[in-house]
């Protein structure tokens, strides 16, 4: 009877030893859990050289550092000694406050203003603006609003540009080469004409919302205000003519 008992805990004994074993083979088979690969970028064959520069440009317009940095990276293979390609690598790789000094003061964006023409104004150069967008935590440059409060590094040249605005005006950060000069000055004037075509269009809405408001068609004109306010949220006539509007529309309402 015993030789039966031992004979029953030792076959039980072999089993938990057996799965033991299994389960420990399952853990030691399981797959490694793999880190997740950063994103790759590589640069547009199908570029020329002054045309990477443009789309490093574009690309850090619209919060795309890694593709920018890929643009620029060629860039410098065909010409290693432009600056504003190295500066930009700067602005890129470094923190805003090893870049620029940590004292600074405050501006309120203007409509039709962006980060390019602020660099431009403040800093002496509008390549500037991604720097300025990070000092700022700005993720997408061109992603701004009028009103916005933007912190302007107390550089020296943005000194000289509180002290004598006008003796500072035509100033700007020597570059050294004309086709990056050529480049940044394109840069800055597509920004420029970009708010230049939204405050045609803002105007345009406006003009149709007046339209339809002396026809008493007052759900369209605020409609059409409303649009002009997404444009330009400071725009005073259509802030005004929209509140005339809407208060139009209440008295109508109350009569009916």
């Amino acid at each position: 009877m015993i030789n039966k008992k031992l004979i029953m805990l030792a076959s039980l004994f072999l089993v938990a030893c057996q799965t033991t074993d299994n389960q420990q083979s399952q853990v030691d088979a399981a797959p490694e859990l793999q880190e997740v690969a950063a994103p790759r970028f590589v640069a547009n064959p199908d570029l020329t050289t002054d045309e990477r520069l443009r789309e490093a440009f574009h690309q850090l317009e619209m919060g795309g550092a890694g593709q920018a940095r890929a643009e620029l990276e060629a860039y410098l293979v065909d010409r290693p000694e432009g600056k504003v390609a190295t500066d930009l690598m700067q602005q890129i790789d470094l923190p805003a406050e090893q870049y620029y000094p940590e004292n600074s003061f405050d501006v309120v964006l203007q409509s039709g203003e962006s980060l390019s023409t602020l660099a431009q104004k403040y800093l002496g150069t509008a390549y500037q603006f991604y720097a300025l967008a990070k000092y700022n935590e700005i993720a997408k440059p061109k992603d701004l609003n009028a009103g916005q409060v933007i912190r302007i590094p107390r550089t020296e040249f943005a000194r000289q540009v509180l002290a004598n605005p006008q003796a500072v005006e035509s100033k700007t950060v020597p570059l050294e080469t004309d086709d990056e000069l050529l480049v940044e000055s394109e840069h800055l004037k597509l920004v420029e004409e970009s708010q230049d075509a939204k405050a045609k269009l803002a105007d345009d809405y406006h003009k149709q919302a007046s339209i339809a408001f002396r026809r008493q068609e007052l759900d369209k004109a605020i409609e059409l205000w409303d649009k002009v306010l997404e444009i330009d949220p400071e725009h005073q006539y259509a802030i005004t003519s929209r509140l005339q509007a809407v208060e139009l529309r209440k008295k109508l309402s109350n009569l009916q």
